[in-house]
């Protein structure tokens, strides 16, 4: 289930607790805490790569990232900022090469 996003949202940048499910998303900026970037980037998230937004609640964000399922903390996503991608304008990470990703309709979910 993807939702079309207006294309002037698509051009937002906003935290990853943000954003809705469904949502297909690009990492722009992973945390200023050094502990926490390093986790983060040693788990996938890293600037410019895609992934699904499965679910974001008040506990927990679930993201379909470079073909694997994470859970991160909602005080982590705070700390994500991502920009929201239009269908259209989304490029897999199983695109580009040496990236795998699931974010699109790779893996059919």
């Amino acid at each position: 289930m993807h939702q079309r996003v207006h294309s002037d949202v698509a051009r937002l940048v906003l935290p990853l607790s943000k954003v809705p499910a469904g949502t297909t998303i690009r990492i722009e900026h992973v945390g200023d805490c050094p502990a926490m970037r390093s986790r983060l980037l040693a788990l996938g998230l890293t600037p410019g790569s895609t992934a699904r937004v499965d679910s974001c609640g008040c506990g927990q964000c679930c993201l379909c990232v470079r073909g694997g399922q994470l859970a991160i903390g909602h005080g982590m996503a705070d700390k994500i900022m991502v920009r929201v991608l239009d269908a259209d304008d989304a490029v897999p990470d199983h695109d580009r090469p040496g990236r795998v990703c699931c974010a699109l309709r790779h893996c059919g979910r």
